[in-house]
Parts: C-alpha cells; structure tokens; sequence
C-alpha cells in the first residue's frame, strides 16, 4: 500500500507550508493507502488499455507500505485530502484538459483570501 497523490495538492500544501508560521514535520499525502494493483488497474481502465500487468517482487530497499498521516495537513495547512486518491489520473488522461485548468484545480485548493496560518504546538 503506498499513498498517492496528485502534484496540485502537493503543490497546494507546499505553498502553504512555506508562509506557515507553524514548526515541525507536516506529512502530505492523501491519506489513503492504495495498492500497485489497484492503481494498474485504474490506469488500464483510464485509458482503455488491455496491457498485461506483470507484478514482480519489491526490491530489497523500495519502500512497499507508506500511508501518510494527514491530519496535521488539515488541521494546520487547511489542505483537504482528496477522497479518491487516484480521482485526477481521469482528468490527466484527457486530452482535451488544458494546463490552465489543471493550474486552477490546484489553486482551488488552497481557498480564497490570505493563505498565511498561524498555528503553534506540535500536537500531530
């Protein structure tokens, strides 16, 4: 299970990070563990392929399981999760989503008005 997430809502978090006033670690992520299998599948079905999908073992230091913990994210960088992880591979697939649209998405993310959060302790 690894946790996948679309750039914009790295971006989004990041960019939210860098005028935080708060300190310590923030995992981003979607929260969300998703298996290589299911991702495969997701991408066959996205874009009509009927590939086959050979899964070979993990190599001795790739990481095979990384769920972030998410709730820092929300609670300090006002950046939600997306319910489906996977949700934007639809959208990248298609090849009439222009690059501004995929820059509003992410812009969405952050809301409106001052993006600057003040926030202490380190509560996790």
């Amino acid at each position: 299970m690894l946790d996948f997430l679309w750039v914009g809502h790295a971006v989004a978090a990041l960019l939210s990070a860098a005028e935080c006033l708060n300190d310590g670690p923030i995992n981003v992520g979607s929260g969300l563990g998703v298996s290589l299998k299911q991702l495969s599948k997701r991408v066959q079905a996205v874009t009509g392929s009927r590939s086959r999908i050979r899964y070979l073992p993990a190599r001795r230091a790739e990481v095979v399981r990384f769920v972030a913990h998410v709730k820092r994210m929300r609670h300090i960088l006002g950046i939600e999760p997306p319910e489906d992880p996977l949700s934007y591979l639809e959208l990248l697939a298609d090849e009439d989503f222009s690059e501004e649209e995929i820059r509003n998405e992410w812009t969405s993310l952050r809301g409106s008005g001052s993006s600057t959060v003040y926030a202490g302790g380190s509560g996790s």
